[in-house]
């Protein structure tokens, strides 16, 4: 199951790098941040509106 607010994770992000900087000098320069908007979700988040598709929805006994 899949948490319900989808924010990136730059752990993933940091482990999708990490091969890449072994060949390419650019990759070893990047940061995580730099692959991740996470304004989108931010917003969406705090209007309320991710709260509200689960408002109504019951829980699985």
């Amino acid at each position: 199951m899949l948490p319900k607010k989808q924010y990136p994770s730059y752990e993933g992000l940091k482990f999708i790098l990490a091969p890449l900087t072994e060949k390419d000098a650019k990759a070893r320069a990047a940061k995580p941040e730099d692959f991740a908007d996470l304004s989108f979700i931010k917003e969406l988040d705090q209007s309320g509106y991710i709260d509200s598709l689960y408002k109504n929805k019951k829980k699985n006994p």
